[in-house]
């Protein structure tokens, strides 16, 4: 997770849901104490992400989570 300098809150609530139900989740929270904008944010996050796949999503909910399997071609 990015948080582009952000003053909402941002982190603590990314940081909130590194346990979920009783799950340790292995969450990355990168912070800009400056704004670099959407592009720069989304670069960052991509380049520092882990694992077989790796997916960019909004706050906005502009992609739906429940698409996930569709995108891996489950």
């Amino acid at each position: 997770m990015v948080n582009d300098a952000s003053t909402d809150k941002t982190t603590e609530k990314a940081l909130e849901f590194s346990t979920f139900n009783d799950v340790e989740i292995n969450l990355k929270v990168i912070e800009y104490e400056r704004n670099k904008g959407k592009g720069g944010a989304v670069r960052l996050g991509m380049m520092l992400a882990q694992g077989e796949n790796a997916l960019m999503v909004d706050a906005d909910g502009a992609t739906r989570f429940s698409d996930i399997d569709s995108l891996l071609g489950k």
